[in-house]
């Protein structure tokens, strides 16, 4: 679990990179989303939606919702929602 020090910047950070996705697409962000899911796998989160927005042999369109529901699920997180700077929690 990410410290809740850590967790407002790690929200904040996944905002960013869901902007910059949007405004460019995915692919150009590939590198990011790598680092992202790893961090994502070291804190002991796996599943299809990793899987998928790592996966650059699947459809851009695939990947870039997985990415989108990645942080849905994140934001619904007690941890996100008991973080009062979250952005999650506004």
């Amino acid at each position: 679990m990410i410290p809740q020090p850590q967790l407002h910047l790690f929200l904040q950070r996944s905002g960013q990179l869901a902007d910059q996705i949007a405004d460019h697409g995915i692919e150009r962000h590939h590198a990011d989303v790598l680092r992202y899911v790893a961090e994502l796998r070291r804190e002991g989160r796996d599943g299809v939606l990793l899987d998928l927005a790592a996966d650059p042999s699947q459809p851009a369109v695939a990947r870039e919702r997985a990415f989108g529901r990645l942080l849905a699920w994140i934001a619904r997180t007690p941890a996100s929602q008991a973080c009062a700077e979250c952005p999650a929690a506004a």
